[in-house]
């Protein structure tokens, strides 16, 4: 019987190197019962218990997986094993960031699992473990942390010389640079990167490598290709059934597709990935979706449906303990609250925004661009209640961080906004170059949706100053472009209501004051 249990064992290996995920399950299953049948301790089967978990978590089947890892941690302890005792701390801490407890929880299994490698001077679990810890503090907003995590494992695995390690070190790398918008260091990493997973085989990496890559073309709006590889990213998780995290890809492809002015792509992205993090139970990914979900939602006007999925997502943060999602959430439900009228409501939401806000730490000269929408969101809220000088001070340094690094998408939406900033002040002159810049930035990243705001802002200061002809010229072009987006919408009452949010404001724009 003995036999029968390495051969399963081996059977199950074969079938999850080549993605056969139930297979490999079925396999393994069947190779622990008999181990049960032989009346094995908890030690012989940690192995099997730690292969099961990892496949579970890839098909997305979490609570398996916990309850897997678990028995493998325990096995490996009962057995003095700390190789295995390492593995397991390490998958549980991975399943504890994204799934099945408060994030906070994974960071003391990840450490313990780091001092066990340090003692067996195991290298490349150190570099995994420092890539893993990099991730969290990413996710904790802590992105100068998690830059000293991520160089910790690139100086270690460059020493090594292996490219594989070198892979895992640079995975924690791309994924800060991706968040502070540090194309540079992007451009540097993700080619290599690809090109080592690609040639390994290691599609689970390959899947996030892809993805940030499209953050690229899409910080010069180059859309057709952003798509194409955000499209490429989804057929490689796809590929390896991680159905846990498909919720991701298809809302990256909600941003990119309500950015370029597809909203009723936009939406049914969003709410298909809503629903698919919301099946395996991932709050992570809910958090993820419905605020993207509730950002496109927003624009179009649609603003009670906007709050609904906005305070599902920041319920579902919380309950992660996942506060790069919880920000997201909290931003523009303060601006979804104040459209409705609710100030208290606003208020509220503005002020737990503003507090993760004062929680994220970046290096010195950059700033947290992934989440900019967040904070224009809450800038648009002070706005709205008079304050302009806060809501400059918090986005002037967004909007020049994000002309540095060439993100067309944040430079346009932060120097409108700063363009009502300077209006409410009374400096229609400012608010003039403000809009003018903001309608380059609009025109050079493909952003209709920005378009039309900037031509409808830079209308009423045109008016203000006294340039009627010029300020028609603006409004008569801004209602064709917004036309032209609520077109392309199939939900009736999205769309109208989009027109005539758009409309009122440009009637506006045409006679402001």
């Amino acid at each position: 019987m003995q036999e029968a249990v390495g051969y399963l064992r081996r059977a199950g290996d074969a079938a999850s190197e080549v993605y056969a995920n139930q297979e490999a399950l079925e396999h393994y299953s069947e190779a622990l019962k008999l181990l049960s049948e032989l009346g094995a301790g908890p030690e012989a089967a940690a192995g099997l218990h730690l292969q099961c978990g990892r496949l579970s978590f890839r098909v997305g089947r979490l609570p398996e997986a916990r309850s897997a890892y678990l028995a493998a941690l325990a096995g490996a302890r009962a057995a003095g094993d700390s190789r295995l005792e390492l593995q397991a701390l390490e998958a549980l801490g991975l399943l504890l960031i994204m799934w099945g407890g408060r994030m906070t929880d994974a960071i003391p299994h990840l450490e313990e699992a780091l001092r066990i490698a340090e003692a067996l001077g195991d290298v490349p679990a150190e570099v995994s473990l420092l890539n893993r810890l990099s991730i969290v503090y990413s996710n904790r907003l802590r992105f100068a942390e998690a830059r000293r995590y991520s160089e910790r494992a690139m100086a270690l695995a460059g020493a090594l010389g292996d490219e594989q390690v070198l892979a895992k070190a640079m995975d924690g790398s791309k994924t800060v640079a991706a968040h502070l918008g540090d194309f540079a260091s992007l451009r540097t990493i993700l080619p290599r990167l690809e090109d080592i997973l690609t040639r390994r085989g290691e599609l689970w990496y390959l899947q996030w490598a892809v993805a940030e890559s499209s953050f690229l073309p899409m910080a010069d709006g180059l859309w057709d290709g952003a798509i194409e590889l955000a499209e490429q990213a989804l057929t490689v998780n796809r590929r390896v059934g991680d159905r846990g995290n498909e919720a991701y890809f298809l809302a990256l492809l909600g941003w990119l597709q309500r950015a370029r002015g597809e909203y009723g792509s936009a939406v049914a992205l969003g709410e298909a990935a809503s629903g698919l993090a919301a099946a395996v139970g991932n709050s992570w990914w809910m958090g993820w979706s419905e605020a993207l979900l509730g950002w496109t939602l927003l624009e179009l006007n649609a603003v009670d449906d906007a709050i609904a999925h906005l305070q599902r997502g920041l319920r579902e943060a919380d309950e992660a303990d996942a506060p790069l999602y919880a920000l997201r959430c909290a931003g523009q439900l303060a601006l979804g609250y104040r459209l409705a009228g609710d100030r208290a409501a606003a208020l509220a939401a503005r002020e737990r925004a503003e507090q993760l806000l004062d929680d994220v730490s970046t290096p010195p000269g950059m700033a947290f661009l992934h989440q900019t929408h967040a904070s224009l969101a809450v800038a648009a809220v002070r706005l709205a209640d008079g304050e302009v000088d806060r809501a400059e001070r918090l986005v002037s340094p967004l909007v020049a961080a994000a002309e540095r690094s060439g993100w067309a998408e944040i430079a346009a939406a932060g120097s409108r906004l700063l363009g009502d900033c300077r209006r409410a002040a009374g400096d229609d002159e400012g608010a003039v170059r403000e809009f003018r810049r903001a309608l380059a930035a609009a025109a050079r990243g493909a952003l209709p949706g920005e378009e039309w705001r900037a031509r409808a802002g830079l209308a009423a200061a045109l008016f203000a100053l006294g340039e009627a002809g010029e300020s028609e010229g603006h409004v008569q072009s801004a209602r064709q472009i917004a036309d032209r987006l609520a077109a392309g919408m199939e939900a009736g009452t999205v769309r109208d209501g989009f027109r005539e949010a758009v409309h009122a404001a440009l009637a506006l724009s045409a006679h402001p004051r």
